[in-house]
């Protein structure tokens, strides 16, 4: 109990953001055009090769590149499949977010959970769907962080100080995303972001 009472007590004297239990959901993408001589399967191996140095762990999937490819790439769409069910509502309840990142005619797709912070109630989902279209290919890269925070255990504590003075896992999204970006372009294709969003 006295050690709890020291860490609330300096967890006010340092400034921590809200204690009420809170769950925070936030997505962003980043959209690339990419342009190389190599054929579908071997883009493959180069894109989720430079995916999977940035992952502990990946699931991809590979599918029959399309006899004529389309003049406009695909893009990945994001839907709640539970969205009318109980089960999305108890979801929602929790403020816990179900919607699901999904690639329809993709030539590709690859999915990784980064479970790494978990125990401190930090998640991160990268979804990647590579696309082929006339002009080239199109590399979608979806990622989902969900935080816990607040809360008066002393590991919610212990975490409401120390967020402010060294970020939380969030703050690596971005380089990771630069990271498969610059494999990408050292394996021999031309990448190009064409549009993103930072949540």
């Amino acid at each position: 109990m006295k050690i709890k009472l020291l860490l609330i007590s300096a967890c006010f004297l340092s400034g921590c953001s809200s204690l009420t239990p809170t769950v925070e959901t936030k997505q962003s993408y980043w959209v690339y055009d990419l342009k190389t001589t190599k054929s579908p399967s071997e883009l493959e191996d180069s894109v989720f090769d430079a995916i999977k140095s940035q992952m502990s762990s990946a699931a991809v999937v590979k599918n029959i590149p399309e006899t004529s490819p389309p003049d406009k790439p695909g893009r990945f769409s994001v839907s709640d499949p539970f969205s009318n069910t109980n089960l999305g509502a108890l979801a929602a309840n929790s403020g816990v977010s179900l919607k699901m990142v999904t690639c329809n005619g993709a030539l590709a797709t690859a999915r990784s959970d980064n479970t790494g912070m978990q125990n401190w109630g930090e998640n991160t989902t990268f979804n990647s769907c590579l696309w082929q279209y006339n002009g080239g290919y199109h590399l979608d890269v979806v990622v989902t962080f969900t935080n816990e925070s607040g809360g008066y255990d002393a590991k919610s504590l212990a975490k409401a100080m120390m967020t402010p003075l060294i970020g939380n896992s969030e703050q690596f999204i971005p380089t990771r995303v630069n990271n498969i970006k610059n494999k990408i372009s050292a394996n021999g294709d031309t990448i190009t972001l064409v549009d993103s969003y930072k949540g």
